[in-house]
């Protein structure tokens, strides 16, 4: 763990899932000893903003220049291997679930994992609603909404979201409502 506990993704994904599941969690004192860290603790569950996942890869292709990565990867054997190796130095070689959040992956940053076999998967929320909205399931580019949400696109020029129940004003172009049942 390295965000601010009062971020709303940190909160989810540390604090409750970690609770849900009985896990262990690692804090961290600097983010600049996040490799290290990764390194030593080896986690099963990763979460991180985009600029997290963006240095993960600068340390690589730093080393290894993409076409070079590209030629090794190509070679069944050989690529395996590779991208084994390329995990274990990020300290993600255990990790089953690794999710960003927080601000939009950027295009082709979740593809240019996945070829080294880490499976990063993006989520949607806000503070306002407990930063559970949505997640884009294995194997699929678009966010699906959670269960007991749903959302609706708001268009900039009228930024209004009207539910059954309130209307309210907002800025940004997503509007979502989160249903709670007993």
């Amino acid at each position: 763990s390295y965000l601010p506990l009062a971020h709303a993704q940190e909160r989810l994904t540390c604090e409750s899932l970690s609770l849900m599941v009985g896990a262990r969690i690692h804090f961290l004192e600097r983010i600049e000893a996040l490799g290290d860290a990764l390194r030593q603790v080896a986690p099963t569950f990763f979460t991180g903003g985009p600029p997290v996942y963006q240095r993960m890869q600068a340390a690589i292709l730093a080393r290894v220049p993409q076409a070079q990565l590209d030629r090794w990867l190509r070679v069944p054997i050989v690529g395996r291997a590779f991208a084994r190796a390329l995990r274990k130095k990020l300290g993600l070689h255990e990790a089953a679930l690794c999710i960003a959040g927080g601000a939009p992956l950027p295009p082709g940053l979740a593809e240019w994992f996945a070829r080294i076999g880490i499976a990063v998967r993006q989520g949607y929320g806000s503070t306002e609603n407990c930063g559970y909205v949505a997640r884009n399931p294995a194997g699929t580019p678009r966010k699906q909404p959670l269960p007991s949400c749903s959302t609706r696109l708001v268009l900039p020029c009228i930024r209004r979201c009207a539910w059954p129940s309130r209307t309210r004003t907002l800025r940004r172009k997503r509007c979502s409502r989160r249903g709670l049942s007993s």
